[in-house]
Protein backbone atom coordinates (compact mmCIF):
# COMPACT_ATOMS: atom_id res chain seq x y z
CA UNK A 1 0.00 0.00 0.00
CA UNK A 2 0.99 3.62 -0.19
CA UNK A 3 0.04 6.48 2.06
CA UNK A 4 -1.18 9.56 0.22
CA UNK A 5 -1.72 13.17 1.17
CA UNK A 6 -4.45 14.92 -0.81
CA UNK A 7 -3.59 12.64 -3.70
CA UNK A 8 -0.36 14.53 -4.29
CA UNK A 9 2.36 13.15 -2.03
CA UNK A 10 2.72 9.39 -1.87
CA UNK A 11 5.20 7.63 0.41
CA UNK A 12 5.98 3.98 -0.11
CA UNK A 13 5.07 1.68 2.79
CA UNK A 14 7.47 -1.13 3.59
CA UNK A 15 6.45 -4.78 3.47
CA UNK A 16 8.79 -7.38 4.92
CA UNK A 17 7.47 -9.98 2.48
CA UNK A 18 7.65 -8.06 -0.76
CA UNK A 19 9.93 -5.11 -0.03
CA UNK A 20 9.12 -1.51 -0.94
CA UNK A 21 6.57 -0.95 -3.68
CA UNK A 22 7.73 1.74 -6.05
CA UNK A 23 5.88 2.85 -9.15
CA UNK A 24 7.32 2.00 -12.55
CA UNK A 25 8.39 5.61 -13.03
CA UNK A 26 10.23 5.59 -9.69
CA UNK A 27 12.00 2.33 -10.51
CA UNK A 28 13.06 3.64 -13.92
CA UNK A 29 14.49 6.77 -12.32
CA UNK A 30 16.29 4.67 -9.71
CA UNK A 31 17.89 2.53 -12.42
CA UNK A 32 18.80 5.34 -14.83
CA UNK A 33 18.67 8.57 -12.80
CA UNK A 34 21.17 10.69 -14.72
CA UNK A 35 20.02 9.37 -18.10
CA UNK A 36 16.38 10.20 -17.36
CA UNK A 37 17.23 13.57 -15.87
CA UNK A 38 19.30 14.46 -18.94
CA UNK A 39 16.95 13.26 -21.65
CA UNK A 40 13.57 14.22 -20.12
CA UNK A 41 13.54 17.95 -21.03
CA UNK A 42 14.67 17.12 -24.55
CA UNK A 43 11.91 14.57 -25.05
CA UNK A 44 9.24 16.78 -23.48
CA UNK A 45 10.14 20.31 -24.62
CA UNK A 46 13.12 20.62 -26.90
CA UNK A 47 13.01 17.93 -29.60
CA UNK A 48 9.20 18.19 -30.14
CA UNK A 49 9.52 21.97 -30.57
CA UNK A 50 12.33 21.44 -33.10
CA UNK A 51 10.26 18.94 -35.09
CA UNK A 52 7.06 21.00 -35.02
CA UNK A 53 8.85 24.18 -36.13
CA UNK A 54 11.10 22.44 -38.65
CA UNK A 55 14.42 23.28 -37.03
CA UNK A 56 17.03 22.37 -39.67
CA UNK A 57 19.54 21.45 -36.94
CA UNK A 58 17.39 18.85 -35.20
CA UNK A 59 20.03 16.23 -35.97
CA UNK A 60 22.45 18.20 -33.83
CA UNK A 61 20.07 17.83 -30.88
CA UNK A 62 19.98 14.08 -31.43
CA UNK A 63 23.77 14.05 -31.67
CA UNK A 64 24.11 15.79 -28.29
CA UNK A 65 21.65 13.40 -26.68
CA UNK A 66 23.57 10.40 -28.02
CA UNK A 67 26.83 11.86 -26.67
CA UNK A 68 25.35 12.36 -23.21
CA UNK A 69 23.71 8.92 -23.10
CA UNK A 70 26.90 7.25 -24.27
CA UNK A 71 28.38 8.53 -21.04
CA UNK A 72 25.64 8.18 -18.43
CA UNK A 73 23.46 5.34 -19.76
CA UNK A 74 26.44 3.10 -20.41
CA UNK A 75 27.86 3.69 -16.93
CA UNK A 76 24.50 3.14 -15.25
CA UNK A 77 23.99 -0.11 -17.16
CA UNK A 78 27.46 -1.41 -16.38
CA UNK A 79 26.92 -0.72 -12.68
CA UNK A 80 23.78 -2.83 -12.46
CA UNK A 81 25.71 -5.79 -10.95
CA UNK A 82 26.89 -3.46 -8.18
CA UNK A 83 23.33 -3.25 -6.84
CA UNK A 84 20.05 -3.11 -8.66
CA UNK A 85 17.38 -0.83 -7.15
CA UNK A 86 14.95 -3.68 -7.82
CA UNK A 87 16.44 -5.74 -4.98
CA UNK A 88 13.89 -6.21 -2.20
CA UNK A 89 16.31 -5.27 0.56
CA UNK A 90 16.88 -1.80 -0.93
CA UNK A 91 14.42 0.13 1.22
CA UNK A 92 14.81 3.90 1.82
CA UNK A 93 12.24 3.65 4.61
CA UNK A 94 14.58 1.47 6.66
CA UNK A 95 17.56 3.66 5.78
CA UNK A 96 15.85 6.79 7.11
CA UNK A 97 14.05 5.25 10.09
CA UNK A 98 17.25 5.57 12.16
CA UNK A 99 16.73 9.34 12.44
CA UNK A 100 13.64 9.78 14.64
CA UNK A 101 14.08 13.57 14.80
CA UNK A 102 14.80 14.00 11.11
CA UNK A 103 11.58 15.94 10.47
CA UNK A 104 12.51 18.35 13.26
CA UNK A 105 15.88 18.95 11.59
CA UNK A 106 14.20 19.28 8.18
CA UNK A 107 11.86 22.00 9.47
CA UNK A 108 14.76 23.94 10.95
CA UNK A 109 16.75 23.77 7.71
CA UNK A 110 13.70 24.74 5.63
CA UNK A 111 12.90 27.71 7.87
CA UNK A 112 16.45 29.04 7.89
CA UNK A 113 16.68 28.56 4.13
CA UNK A 114 13.51 30.57 3.51
CA UNK A 115 14.69 33.46 5.67
CA UNK A 116 18.21 33.47 4.17
CA UNK A 117 16.97 33.39 0.56
CA UNK A 118 14.48 36.19 1.15
CA UNK A 119 17.08 38.37 2.88
CA UNK A 120 19.60 37.81 0.09
CA UNK A 121 17.09 38.65 -2.63
CA UNK A 122 15.69 41.67 -0.80
CA UNK A 123 19.18 43.13 -0.34
CA UNK A 124 19.97 42.69 -4.04
CA UNK A 125 21.92 39.43 -4.12
CA UNK A 126 21.43 36.99 -6.99
CA UNK A 127 19.35 39.38 -9.11
CA UNK A 128 19.54 40.04 -12.85
CA UNK A 129 20.86 43.48 -11.99
CA UNK A 130 23.76 41.94 -10.06
CA UNK A 131 24.59 39.78 -13.08
CA UNK A 132 24.62 42.82 -15.35
CA UNK A 133 26.79 45.03 -13.17
CA UNK A 134 29.00 42.21 -11.89
CA UNK A 135 28.93 43.77 -8.43
CA UNK A 136 27.54 42.37 -5.22
CA UNK A 137 25.64 44.53 -2.69
CA UNK A 138 27.75 45.96 0.10
CA UNK A 139 25.78 44.31 2.91
CA UNK A 140 27.69 41.42 4.56
CA UNK A 141 24.31 39.75 5.09
CA UNK A 142 24.26 38.97 1.37
CA UNK A 143 27.49 36.98 1.68
CA UNK A 144 26.29 35.20 4.82
CA UNK A 145 22.93 34.34 3.25
CA UNK A 146 24.72 33.21 0.11
CA UNK A 147 26.44 30.50 2.14
CA UNK A 148 22.99 29.00 2.69
CA UNK A 149 21.99 29.08 -0.97
CA UNK A 150 22.02 25.28 -1.20
CA UNK A 151 20.07 24.72 2.00
CA UNK A 152 16.70 24.74 0.22
CA UNK A 153 17.77 21.64 -1.71
CA UNK A 154 19.01 20.02 1.50
CA UNK A 155 15.69 20.90 3.13
CA UNK A 156 13.74 19.12 0.39
CA UNK A 157 16.02 16.10 0.74
CA UNK A 158 15.58 15.96 4.52
CA UNK A 159 11.79 16.43 4.23
CA UNK A 160 11.46 13.57 1.75
CA UNK A 161 13.84 11.39 3.77
CA UNK A 162 11.79 12.04 6.92
CA UNK A 163 8.59 11.13 5.07
CA UNK A 164 10.23 7.91 3.88
CA UNK A 165 11.26 7.00 7.42
CA UNK A 166 7.86 7.91 8.87
CA UNK A 167 5.07 7.87 6.26
CA UNK A 168 2.79 9.68 8.72
CA UNK A 169 5.07 12.72 8.27
CA UNK A 170 4.13 13.03 4.58
CA UNK A 171 1.58 15.81 5.22
CA UNK A 172 4.15 17.93 7.08
CA UNK A 173 6.75 17.35 4.38
CA UNK A 174 4.30 18.44 1.68
CA UNK A 175 3.43 21.67 3.50
CA UNK A 176 7.06 22.68 3.91
CA UNK A 177 7.87 21.82 0.28
CA UNK A 178 5.05 24.11 -0.83
CA UNK A 179 6.45 26.85 1.41
CA UNK A 180 9.87 26.43 -0.22
CA UNK A 181 8.36 26.58 -3.71
CA UNK A 182 6.29 29.64 -2.79
CA UNK A 183 9.42 31.35 -1.49
CA UNK A 184 11.17 30.75 -4.81
CA UNK A 185 8.18 32.24 -6.63
CA UNK A 186 8.49 35.43 -4.56
CA UNK A 187 12.24 35.54 -5.12
CA UNK A 188 11.77 35.10 -8.89
CA UNK A 189 9.78 38.33 -9.04
CA UNK A 190 12.19 40.19 -6.77
CA UNK A 191 15.26 39.15 -8.75
CA UNK A 192 13.56 39.18 -12.20
CA UNK A 193 15.09 35.74 -12.85
CA UNK A 194 12.77 32.84 -13.70
CA UNK A 195 15.43 30.20 -14.40
CA UNK A 196 16.21 29.41 -10.70
CA UNK A 197 12.49 28.87 -10.06
CA UNK A 198 12.11 26.51 -13.02
CA UNK A 199 15.23 24.64 -11.94
CA UNK A 200 13.94 24.30 -8.37
CA UNK A 201 10.53 22.98 -9.44
CA UNK A 202 12.20 20.50 -11.79
CA UNK A 203 14.51 19.42 -8.99
CA UNK A 204 11.63 18.81 -6.57
CA UNK A 205 9.73 16.86 -9.21
CA UNK A 206 12.65 14.60 -10.12
CA UNK A 207 13.78 13.80 -6.57
CA UNK A 208 10.20 13.29 -5.44
CA UNK A 209 9.44 10.93 -8.33
CA UNK A 210 12.63 8.94 -7.86
CA UNK A 211 12.02 8.43 -4.13
CA UNK A 212 8.39 7.52 -4.76
CA UNK A 213 7.11 10.57 -2.89
CA UNK A 214 5.39 12.39 -5.79
CA UNK A 215 3.00 10.93 -8.31
CA UNK A 216 3.61 11.36 -12.04
CA UNK A 217 0.11 12.73 -12.66
CA UNK A 218 0.75 15.54 -10.16
CA UNK A 219 3.87 16.47 -12.11
CA UNK A 220 1.85 16.52 -15.34
CA UNK A 221 -0.64 18.94 -13.79
CA UNK A 222 2.23 21.21 -12.68
CA UNK A 223 3.70 21.25 -16.20
CA UNK A 224 0.35 22.23 -17.72
CA UNK A 225 -0.15 25.00 -15.15
CA UNK A 226 3.35 26.36 -15.77
CA UNK A 227 2.86 26.43 -19.54
CA UNK A 228 -0.50 28.18 -19.26
CA UNK A 229 0.84 30.79 -16.83
CA UNK A 230 4.10 31.39 -18.69
CA UNK A 231 2.92 34.33 -20.92
CA UNK A 232 1.77 36.26 -17.83
CA UNK A 233 4.93 35.43 -15.88
CA UNK A 234 7.08 36.45 -18.86
CA UNK A 235 5.31 39.82 -19.15
CA UNK A 236 5.71 40.53 -15.44
CA UNK A 237 9.38 39.60 -15.56
CA UNK A 238 10.00 41.97 -18.46
CA UNK A 239 8.19 44.83 -16.75
CA UNK A 240 10.32 44.39 -13.63
CA UNK A 241 13.50 44.43 -15.69
CA UNK A 242 12.44 47.53 -17.61
CA UNK A 243 11.56 49.36 -14.38
CA UNK A 244 15.16 48.80 -13.26
CA UNK A 245 16.67 50.06 -16.50
CA UNK A 246 17.40 46.66 -18.09
CA UNK A 247 16.83 46.53 -21.84
CA UNK A 248 14.21 44.00 -22.95
CA UNK A 249 13.85 42.99 -26.58
CA UNK A 250 10.36 43.58 -27.96
CA UNK A 251 11.00 41.07 -30.73
CA UNK A 252 11.21 38.12 -28.30
CA UNK A 253 7.77 36.85 -27.27
CA UNK A 254 6.90 34.42 -24.50
CA UNK A 255 6.58 31.68 -27.11
CA UNK A 256 9.98 32.53 -28.59
CA UNK A 257 11.56 32.22 -25.14
CA UNK A 258 10.38 28.61 -25.01
CA UNK A 259 12.24 27.72 -28.20
CA UNK A 260 14.98 25.95 -26.28
CA UNK A 261 15.85 24.00 -29.42
CA UNK A 262 17.09 27.20 -31.10
CA UNK A 263 19.07 28.06 -27.98
CA UNK A 264 20.86 24.70 -28.00
CA UNK A 265 21.40 24.28 -31.75
CA UNK A 266 23.14 27.64 -32.01
CA UNK A 267 26.21 25.84 -30.66
CA UNK A 268 26.37 23.76 -33.85
CA UNK A 269 27.90 26.60 -35.83
CA UNK A 270 31.14 26.92 -33.84
CA UNK A 271 34.43 25.11 -33.71
CA UNK A 272 34.66 23.37 -30.36
CA UNK A 273 35.98 23.50 -27.77
CA UNK A 274 35.60 27.28 -27.98
CA UNK A 275 38.17 29.40 -26.20
CA UNK A 276 35.97 31.84 -24.31
CA UNK A 277 38.07 34.47 -22.49
CA UNK A 278 37.64 34.37 -18.75
CA UNK A 279 36.19 30.87 -18.54
CA UNK A 280 36.94 29.42 -15.08
CA UNK A 281 39.75 26.88 -14.92
CA UNK A 282 40.75 24.47 -12.17
CA UNK A 283 42.24 27.26 -10.04
CA UNK A 284 38.98 29.22 -10.17
CA UNK A 285 36.94 26.09 -9.45
CA UNK A 286 38.93 25.45 -6.27
CA UNK A 287 38.91 29.12 -5.27
CA UNK A 288 35.20 29.64 -5.77
CA UNK A 289 34.17 26.20 -4.60
CA UNK A 290 36.18 25.87 -1.40
CA UNK A 291 36.65 29.45 -0.18
CA UNK A 292 33.52 31.29 1.07
CA UNK A 293 32.97 34.74 -0.44
CA UNK A 294 32.85 36.26 3.02
CA UNK A 295 36.58 35.41 3.25
CA UNK A 296 37.39 36.23 -0.39
CA UNK A 297 35.14 39.24 -0.87
CA UNK A 298 37.13 40.87 -3.70
CA UNK A 299 36.77 38.08 -6.24
CA UNK A 300 34.52 38.83 -9.26
CA UNK A 301 31.23 37.07 -9.84
CA UNK A 302 31.06 33.91 -11.92
CA UNK A 303 29.37 35.05 -15.11
CA UNK A 304 30.04 32.36 -17.70
CA UNK A 305 26.76 33.20 -19.43
CA UNK A 306 27.78 36.84 -19.85
CA UNK A 307 31.22 35.82 -21.14
CA UNK A 308 29.65 33.50 -23.70
CA UNK A 309 27.32 36.29 -24.79
CA UNK A 310 30.28 38.60 -25.30
CA UNK A 311 32.08 35.87 -27.25
CA UNK A 312 29.04 35.57 -29.53
CA UNK A 313 29.15 39.28 -30.31
CA UNK A 314 26.81 40.59 -27.62
CA UNK A 315 27.62 42.68 -24.59
CA UNK A 316 28.35 41.80 -20.99
CA UNK A 317 24.99 43.12 -19.79
CA UNK A 318 23.21 40.01 -21.11
CA UNK A 319 23.72 36.33 -20.51
CA UNK A 320 23.52 33.45 -22.97
CA UNK A 321 24.06 29.72 -22.72
CA UNK A 322 23.20 26.71 -24.86
CA UNK A 323 21.60 24.94 -21.86
CA UNK A 324 23.95 22.63 -19.95
CA UNK A 325 24.30 19.98 -22.66
CA UNK A 326 25.05 22.47 -25.41
CA UNK A 327 27.27 24.59 -23.19
CA UNK A 328 29.40 21.61 -22.18
CA UNK A 329 29.77 20.75 -25.87
CA UNK A 330 30.63 24.37 -26.68
CA UNK A 331 33.27 24.77 -23.96
CA UNK A 332 34.67 21.23 -23.70
CA UNK A 333 33.86 19.51 -27.00
CA UNK A 334 32.22 16.10 -27.63
CA UNK A 335 34.64 14.26 -25.33
CA UNK A 336 33.79 16.66 -22.56
CA UNK A 337 30.08 15.81 -22.87
CA UNK A 338 30.72 12.06 -22.61
CA UNK A 339 33.10 12.42 -19.67
CA UNK A 340 30.87 14.89 -17.79
CA UNK A 341 27.78 12.71 -17.83
CA UNK A 342 29.72 9.51 -17.22
CA UNK A 343 31.31 11.11 -14.15
CA UNK A 344 28.00 12.20 -12.65
CA UNK A 345 26.31 8.90 -13.53
CA UNK A 346 29.03 7.10 -11.58
CA UNK A 347 28.67 9.43 -8.61
CA UNK A 348 24.88 9.19 -8.44
CA UNK A 349 24.94 5.41 -8.87
CA UNK A 350 27.36 5.07 -5.97
CA UNK A 351 25.08 7.21 -3.82
CA UNK A 352 21.92 5.19 -4.38
CA UNK A 353 23.30 1.68 -4.95
CA UNK A 354 26.06 1.11 -2.44
CA UNK A 355 24.04 1.40 0.77
CA UNK A 356 22.65 -1.84 2.16
CA UNK A 357 19.14 -0.56 2.82
CA UNK A 358 19.05 2.31 0.35
CA UNK A 359 19.98 6.00 0.49
CA UNK A 360 19.73 7.62 3.91
CA UNK A 361 19.45 11.37 4.61
CA UNK A 362 23.16 12.10 4.06
CA UNK A 363 23.18 10.39 0.66
CA UNK A 364 19.88 12.01 -0.27
CA UNK A 365 21.31 15.43 0.66
CA UNK A 366 24.32 14.95 -1.64
CA UNK A 367 22.04 13.58 -4.36
CA UNK A 368 19.81 16.66 -4.10
CA UNK A 369 22.76 19.03 -4.42
CA UNK A 370 23.93 17.19 -7.55
CA UNK A 371 20.47 17.13 -9.15
CA UNK A 372 19.89 20.81 -8.43
CA UNK A 373 23.33 21.95 -9.56
CA UNK A 374 25.46 20.14 -12.15
CA UNK A 375 22.53 18.05 -13.41
CA UNK A 376 19.92 20.82 -13.46
CA UNK A 377 18.56 21.14 -16.99
CA UNK A 378 18.64 24.97 -16.94
CA UNK A 379 21.89 25.37 -14.99
CA UNK A 380 25.01 27.05 -16.31
CA UNK A 381 28.16 25.00 -16.84
CA UNK A 382 30.72 25.15 -15.22
CA UNK A 383 29.25 27.58 -12.67
CA UNK A 384 26.84 24.89 -11.46
CA UNK A 385 29.69 22.48 -10.72
CA UNK A 386 31.40 25.14 -8.62
CA UNK A 387 28.06 25.81 -6.91
CA UNK A 388 27.80 22.12 -6.04
CA UNK A 389 31.14 22.24 -4.23
CA UNK A 390 30.10 25.45 -2.46
CA UNK A 391 26.80 23.91 -1.35
CA UNK A 392 28.53 20.75 -0.19
CA UNK A 393 30.92 22.73 1.99
CA UNK A 394 28.16 24.94 3.37
CA UNK A 395 26.09 21.83 4.24
CA UNK A 396 28.63 20.59 6.78
CA UNK A 397 26.74 22.28 9.66
CA UNK A 398 23.61 20.45 8.51
CA UNK A 399 25.40 17.12 8.74
CA UNK A 400 26.48 18.00 12.27
CA UNK A 401 22.89 18.96 13.13
CA UNK A 402 21.64 15.71 11.61
CA UNK A 403 24.09 13.66 13.63
CA UNK A 404 23.57 15.39 16.97
CA UNK A 405 19.83 16.14 16.83
CA UNK A 406 18.34 13.87 14.18
CA UNK A 407 19.41 10.62 15.84
CA UNK A 408 18.11 11.46 19.31
CA UNK A 409 15.15 9.28 20.11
Amino acid sequence: MSATTNGRLAVQVHSHETGPRFSRVARLLQCYPVSCLTIAPYLVFIVPAALINGNPKTQFLVYLIVLALSGCAVVETLLFPLRSPYLKNCDPMVANAGYPNLMYVARIVAGVSVVADLIRAWLGGGTVFTQITGKLPDSPLVSVAGLMGGWKYAAVGFLLAAALGKPESAATALKFIWVLIGTQVVIAFVTALIQPLVNFIGFVAFVGLMLGAIRARFLLICVVVMLLSWPTVFAIRNSIRESKGVAVSDSVSAGDRLRFDLQVTRAAGFKVPAEVPGSPGMAEILRYGLVPRIIDADRPLLTTGARINSFLGGDATSSYTFLPLGTIYFLSGPDGVVFYFAFWALGVALLIRTSRAGPGPVRILILCLAVAGPLGWTSTYPDSTIGFVQSLISSLPLLWLLRTVGRRG
